[in-house]
């Protein structure tokens, strides 16, 4: 199963304010830049979303990495979303923006790509990161706008999307990705195919995430035909 994304605008296109308020800032060190195997300490990580009360807002979604949620992808830029259970499925945006250190403070900063998946029920999804020359934040959202306008209560207003899932992508490898680059490479054995939750569950610390509404199997949707790799091809490396 091949899926295709739809390209949105990013914020240089759409003429924002250069930025995002999603993330908080995080103070850095007064004298000169962080090391980059060091800015995890300061990122707001937060791999997993669906906390509301709203169905579209409560609608888990993953992105496959360390609980710290930061991940140096490597040459191969992979990286894998998961998507929960749903009656009514909504889009998914994924953007990817810059990571800026402001005087003392890190930022999360305009987009540099953005793309859309189309509604869809529970799978995996594998896409490619941007070139990592810099840091780079991955951030993951359904977009719940059509169920906010349908909601709209006495007050006259309801939040229309919870807070994306956001993830910290560094071009230098941390402790323990390469154990998420080989779990990623199991996955790419599967596209075009399903992956069994429990092991999925197993592999990625899911446990506690995993109810009796998933399915026993998911589909693991490829973004393009170069996603696919064969079983005989060598396992993702994070390099250094």
């Amino acid at each position: 199963m091949i899926f295709g994304f739809t390209s949105l605008p990013t914020d240089a296109q759409q003429s924002s304010d250069g930025g995002s308020s999603i993330a908080p800032q995080k103070q850095a060190p007064d004298d000169g830049e962080l090391p980059r195997n060091l800015l995890h300490t300061l990122f707001p990580g937060r791999r997993v979303v669906g906390s509301t009360r709203a169905e579209c807002t409560s609608r888990l979604l993953v992105h496959l990495v360390s609980p710290e949620s930061v991940y140096s992808p490597g040459p191969s830029r992979y990286l894998a979303l998961l998507k929960g259970p749903s009656t009514r499925p909504r889009p998914a945006v994924v953007s990817f923006r810059t990571y800026l250190k402001e005087g003392s403070t890190y930022r999360v900063g305009p987009v540099l790509q953005q793309k859309q998946l189309e509604p869809a029920g529970p799978g995996v999804y594998l896409l490619r990161s941007p070139g990592l020359r810099e840091p780079i934040v991955w951030e993951s959202s359904f977009n719940c706008q059509e169920d906010a306008d349908s909601e709209i209560g006495l007050l006259g207003f309801v939040q229309a999307a919870a807070p994306p899932a956001i993830t910290l992508l560094l071009d230098a490898s941390m402790p323990g990705d390469q154990i998420v680059a080989n779990n990623i490479s199991w996955l790419t054995e599967s596209c075009d195919s399903y992956v069994v939750v429990q092991e999925l569950s197993r592999r990625f610390q899911l446990a506690d995430l995993i109810n009796s509404d998933w399915p026993t199997e998911l589909p693991v949707l490829c973004a393009d035909a170069a996603s696919r790799t064969s079983r005989h091809s060598p396992k993702i490396s994070i390099g250094s």
